[in-house]
């Protein structure tokens, strides 16, 4: 009867460090999001608006985006920067939250913005109605809740100021 007890313990001893590995693995990849490697973490403003930000400036970065993470804190958000100035699209491939997307021109002004995408819109691929140099994805309704419109301007973080 002890012998069946202590197995019993150790089985479930040596199950749950386990089950907790392979559920962390099945969602995050091996890789917490927004403190991936590589990546880093800094402050932009649109107007006097703080966003932390990952920055995002590979295509291998851009292509993964947001997609698979399960949530966006709040006032946090990535940039992803383009080496050039074009009308740049953004799906919603493995997104699993609304965003909005907020086009910035090399000016350092919003030159579009679309809001509340839904996770469920891809393949749909969004693009701006001018051309832009940055983009920038936050949670649905960041927008809307801090008044935020084309033409405001956008102080990049000091690691990217030219």
């Amino acid at each position: 009867m002890a012998r069946s007890s202590l197995t019993g313990t150790l089985i479930v001893v040596l199950l749950v460090p386990i089950s907790l590995v392979v559920l962390y693995l099945a969602f995050f990849g091996g890789s917490f999001p927004f403190f991936s490697e590589g990546v880093a973490k800094e402050t932009l403003f649109i107007e006097r608006v703080p966003v932390k930000v990952d920055i995002v400036d590979t295509e291998e970065k851009r292509m993964l985006g947001l997609g698979g993470h399960p949530s966006l804190p709040a006032n946090q958000g990535m940039l992803f920067v383009f080496d050039t100035v074009a009308s740049h699209g953004i799906w919603m491939k493995g997104m699993q939250f609304p965003i909005d997307i907020i086009w910035i021109g090399e000016d350092l002004h919003i030159v579009d913005i679309a809001q509340n995408i839904q996770p469920d819109s891809f393949p749909k691929i969004f693009y701006p109605h001018a051309n832009a140099r940055y983009v920038l994805e936050v949670n649905a309704l960041f927008v809307e809740a801090r008044d935020i419109q084309k033409g405001d301007a956008v102080t990049l973080p000091s690691s990217l100021a030219n």
